[in-house]
């Protein structure tokens, strides 16, 4: 996934937001595209994430529009987003 592949979807998944890219001279490079890698974490401690990159994206997200419309509920949201975790993941 590209940065700015990120950033679309992130706008997509809040429903609003605009992004800009500014190419200046002179500046570090900076990656176009993440990848992360697993494979030590894989081998020395047979662990490997159970969630893609946009199902962690999308959960974030959530996570934030919940807490900017209804911060009293923030508490119960953040269990019930923990709940359907357990339930879908848990081995």
């Amino acid at each position: 996934m590209t940065v700015e592949n990120m950033v679309k979807y992130s706008i997509d998944c809040w429903g609003s937001g605009e992004y800009e890219i500014l190419k200046q001279n002179n500046q570090p490079h900076e990656a176009g595209l993440l990848k992360l890698d697993i494979s030590k974490s894989l081998s020395m401690l047979s662990w490997e994430p159970k969630l893609t990159a946009v199902d962690s994206l999308t959960l974030t997200i959530d996570w934030y529009k919940e807490f900017h419309q209804s911060f009293t509920n923030i508490n119960l949201y953040t269990e019930n987003q923990i709940t359907n975790y357990l339930n879908r993941y848990d081995e």
